[in-house]
């Protein structure tokens, strides 16, 4: 397992000097994906317009999924 902050900083780099605009974060229950996203999202906000954040378990399909980001 590693830590929040090492996770943090590859998430950051991956989005802020790659570029990477979709990161799917991926876990068992409990693990502590929803903490790592909250604590991301405060990191970065300022270099985005907007952040979407889908429960992918909302979406049975990628066609469904699709259409909610489109509308978002």
């Amino acid at each position: 397992m590693c830590d929040l902050h090492t996770e943090l900083t590859t998430l950051k780099q991956w989005i802020l000097q790659n570029h990477t605009r979709i990161i799917t974060i991926l876990g068992l229950t409990g693990i502590g994906k929803s903490v790592l996203a909250l604590q991301l999202i405060p990191q970065i906000k300022d270099k985005f317009d907007y952040i979407i954040w889908r429960n992918i378990d909302n979406y049975p399909t990628l066609e469904s999924l699709q259409t909610s980001i489109i509308n978002f």
